[in-house]
């Protein structure tokens, strides 16, 4: 039995893994060892060949591998991986991350006893053709700041900010919390859910910024909020339902009521608006776009998403969220 089982979903990210698992090939393995399992939702990108010469590539890498022939979600492509893990801890990355050989020591670090769940920090690192790094836009530096990015270390953060792509959890409470809802397929209900359920089964999270991975996926300020516009509308009612609580730590009475900022966030819940907003932010780079601008849109488009859900009277034509 392995110390740790690093569980990782992949759906068509075929460079972006190889990435991913060259920078464990170079992973310090605590006491006990460790073991990486790759769960394919599905991929039609060479991936899957890519893996069958994953021993002559990353020599050593104690890597499983598990295929779902369809695309499932990355909840089913997590539970499929879950189901066979063998490690005490397991530990939750993203194809798109890739972590410092330090980085399973770090997320111990924060964790004196079962019940603590590690959250580590994540850095925007986009690379352009020729491999070189570059400088990040506002939008990325803006989502840096957020959740338990501003805290510091061993700091206990809310059990909403827990994220599958860079944690770790002890075999015993993920057993508690059950497995992933393989119903929230849209971008991150099931990390909010599990973030949750792992808090009512007694979790304590902290954060480690020491345990750095950097995330490689860019996205645009626009794809983010259509994201989280599609939470909002597919996820919150269902989220709502187990947790809430989660209501009220999502601000969602701000849109309701006859009160004076209730009824202007409702007059600025109009599709125009929300494109108006985000098509100043892309045409700017985010120049003169301050923090409060941010704020708002994040806040119009989970908040509107989930407000015209619950309500049934929206027209307005709703940007689907990705499922990656």
């Amino acid at each position: 039995m392995s110390a740790f089982s690093i569980v990782i979903p992949s759906y068509n990210d075929r460079e972006k893994l190889a990435r991913c698992l060259t920078s464990l090939n170079r992973l310090q393995s605590p006491p006990g060892g460790h073991e990486v399992l790759v769960a394919l939702d599905g991929s039609r990108d060479g991936s899957r060949e890519m893996l069958e010469e994953a021993g002559t590539t990353w020599p050593g890498l104690p890597l499983r591998v598990f295929v779902l022939e369809h695309n499932q979600g990355r909840s089913a492509a997590r539970n499929r991986a879950l189901s066979a893990a063998r490690g005490e801890w397991i530990a939750f990355l993203d194809a798109d991350l890739e972590v410092s050989p330090d980085w399973l020591i770090q997320l111990q670090s924060v964790q004196d006893r079962h019940t603590v769940v590690a959250v580590g920090a994540m850095r925007y690192r986009i690379l352009d053709a020729r491999g070189q790094e570059r400088p990040l836009k506002r939008y990325q530096h803006y989502l840096q700041t957020r959740g338990p990015w501003k805290c510091r270390h061993g700091q206990t953060i809310l059990a909403r900010y827990f994220y599958t792509c860079n944690s770790c959890v002890h075999r015993s409470l993920m057993e508690r919390a059950g497995l992933f809802d393989e119903e929230l397929r849209v971008w991150g209900g099931e990390d909010i859910d599990m973030g949750l359920r792992l808090g009512e089964a007694g979790a304590l999270l902290r954060y480690a910024p020491g345990a750095l991975a950097l995330h490689g996926q860019e996205r645009s300020f626009r794809q983010h909020c259509q994201n989280l516009e599609a939470f909002g509308e597919h996820s919150l009612t269902h989220l709502l339902t187990r947790h809430p609580g989660l209501e009220r730590e999502l601000s969602l009475s701000r849109l309701q009521g006859s009160g004076a900022e209730a009824r202007l966030l409702r007059a600025l819940d109009k599709h125009w608006v929300r494109r108006l907003l985000l098509g100043w932010e892309a045409l700017s780079n985010g120049l003169g776009f301050g923090e409060k601008l941010y704020d708002l849109c994040v806040f119009l488009h989970y908040a509107g998403g989930w407000r015209r859900a619950h309500e049934g009277n929206d027209k307005d034509p709703v940007a689907r969220g990705s499922g990656k």
